[in-house]
């Protein structure tokens, strides 16, 4: 967490130094930030107190998660009832993810997440040029998504005691798999938003917006990191 806060210090700092700004939104990049890695913190430490936490905080979220998205359809209640279920299963593959050798893999899945989110939007603020998706999300551009991926995959070689068993050209897998899952999940709820001209799901988290805008790329990462994990486990792949 120390290095991942430190090194994402830097890069806000830099993007401020490179892009003047005022001291507004200056002030507002770093709350967004320290909010984030608090944000992070809980995901992380509720599981690492045991299932119960975990099991409460994911039912916490999903329930949020059920409010948001049926504002946007109060007359097609089927409609939201089934995206929130599939926020509930993406999401609960988090507590099916098994203690290996003491290590968590809730953590790796989390953290891979995480990178992929927040270093894309910190690359893409510094370096962003061409524009990912304009019509879902305008702010994700090219030049952010290949530094999200770049981070989680350097996070991938350096977290061995997450992934045991797993050899440095396996994390690796698991790293791109995760992320290219986290970017397609935000994508998805992006269109959700845009679809009812939505900037956030609801403002609930300061700087951040609905519990949604924090966990959308969760709801496909979790998944991905899990039955990869799985398939490595089938069919072990030499380095």
């Amino acid at each position: 967490m120390l290095g991942l806060a430190s090194s994402g210090a830097l890069l806000i700092a830099v993007e401020h130094r490179v892009h003047a700004q005022a001291a507004g939104s200056r002030n507002r990049d770093w709350l967004k930030y320290l909010v984030y890695l608090g944000f992070l913190a809980i995901l992380l430490g509720a599981r690492a107190w045991g299932w119960l936490p975990g099991l409460v905080l994911l039912a916490i979220a999903v329930l949020a998660a059920g409010f948001e998205l049926r504002r946007l359809w109060p007359q097609r209640p089927a409609r939201s009832l089934g995206i929130t279920a599939s926020v509930g299963l993406g999401l609960g593959h988090l507590l099916l993810m098994p203690d290996v050798q003491g290590a968590q893999l809730w953590s790796a899945a989390v953290l891979f997440v995480a990178v992929t989110d927040s270093f894309s939007q910190l690359f893409g603020k510094l370096l962003g040029k061409r524009k990912l998706c304009p019509q879902l999300s305008p702010g994700k551009t090219v030049e952010g998504l290949i530094g999200g991926f770049a981070a989680t995959l350097g996070l991938s070689q350096l977290i061995p005691f997450l992934l045991p068993n797993r050899s440095p050209f396996e994390a690796l897998i698991l790293a791109a798999v995760t992320a290219s899952a986290a970017v397609l999940g935000d994508l998805c709820f992006s269109w959700i938003k845009r679809r009812f001209g939505l900037k956030d799901f609801s403002n609930w988290i300061p700087a951040h917006g609905g519990v949604l805008d924090r966990v959308d790329s969760l709801v496909l990462g979790a998944p991905a990191f899990y039955w990869t994990w799985r398939l490595l486990d089938a069919s072990p792949i030499d380095s």
